[in-house]
């Protein structure tokens, strides 16, 4: 019956590629090469449990593989098949007009018949509930839906209801609103970001605006070195540039500890950089000094390493090492 709504709602190139059918439980591979979408996922479990419900007749002949071809019997593709073959078939209902014209569509648009050896219930109706669970890509071209039957599927409906009713419960609201209280929660959530972004960005401009006081000249050069708090690399380089735009010609090197590692930040203003100063070749040398490596471009670049002991260490020796660029251009 899966196979059947499958084909109905995806197209009839879903063929199946694989199965496992156990009695409380089954997982269904087939041919497709996007996911199946929540709606398609909604309407073929529809189907499957409208046609539990119908309660239709399951039967099974054995006639030859040809007429069972002809009459609209599936073939599994890679499975080898004898002159005689056993073909299963649930069929829509015994009597359609017990039911809606709504109903019946999304039954199936025919008879679920397949050539197949397994043994099956009497009526559609034993199944008593089907359940998807998850849809995913097991290969290049082929999905798989996992679903659950019967006891099971009511089990896994009860868990769900009993973790929605829970969570409806912590926030405060009914589980019909629960949707709608979660968008405001994430509204206000983002709302207290945006807030708290920009008291952090104006903190740290205050901040800067000490620091830009320490900067100092040394052989010719504005140097702005410093160990400085930020809590990740983004907010290190935004730091570097608001201090190098600030400063106008300089270098500029910071040292920050982030999770227990230090990192390193170098900027050189494009006037240095033409007098031979490299940031890329200076992030170097300092990160060798704390156990780690990198580097980058002439005018930024940022290294970590392991050793934060060494980190004021490294710092300090900036001027030394923008001497000796100084000498080697």
């Amino acid at each position: 019956m899966l196979h059947r709504a499958l084909r109905d709602v995806v197209g009839e190139h879903a063929a199946q590629a694989g199965s496992l059918v156990a009695p409380d439980r089954l997982r269904f591979d087939f041919t497709h090469t996007r996911p199946v979408t929540a709606e398609q996922l909604q309407a073929i479990e529809q189907r499957v449990n409208n046609w539990i419900r119908t309660d239709a007749p399951v039967t099974w002949n054995t006639t030859d593989y040809k007429t069972a071809i002809e009459r609209g019997a599936i073939a599994l593709f890679g499975e080898k098949y004898g002159d005689q073959v056993r073909v299963v078939r649930a069929a829509r209902t015994a009597d359609d007009s017990a039911y809606s014209a709504d109903t019946i569509a999304t039954i199936a648009t025919r008879d679920s018949q397949e050539l197949c050896g397994g043994t099956h219930v009497a009526r559609t109706g034993e199944i008593g509930l089907a359940k998807i669970v998850n849809e995913s890509s097991v290969a290049s071209g082929v999905r798989r839906i996992e679903m659950l039957t019967g006891r099971a599927a009511v089990e896994w409906v009860d868990a769900q209801l009993t973790t929605l009713h829970d969570l409806a419960a912590r926030l405060g609201t009914q589980p019909t609103q629960l949707a709608e209280r979660i968008d405001s929660l994430l509204s206000e959530q983002k709302q207290r970001q945006s807030e708290l972004d920009t008291l952090r960005s104006q903190m740290m401009r205050g901040e800067l605006a000490s620091l830009l006081e320490t900067a100092r000249q040394e052989n010719g050069l504005t140097l702005l070195v410093a160990r400085v708090n930020t809590s990740d690399a983004t907010r290190l380089r935004e730091m570097g540039d608001w201090l190098r735009d600030k400063l106008g010609s300089g270098v500029i090197v910071l040292g920050t500890v982030i999770e227990e590692k230090p990192q390193l930040l170098a900027m050189i203003t494009s006037d240095l950089v033409q007098q031979g100063y490299h940031a890329g070749k200076l992030v170097k040398s300092l990160a060798q000094m704390v156990g780690g490596g990198g580097g980058g471009r002439p005018d930024m670049a940022q290294a970590g390493g392991r050793d934060v002991e060494k980190l004021d260490e490294a710092i300090a020796s900036v001027p030394q090492l923008l001497a000796e660029q100084k000498a080697g251009a």
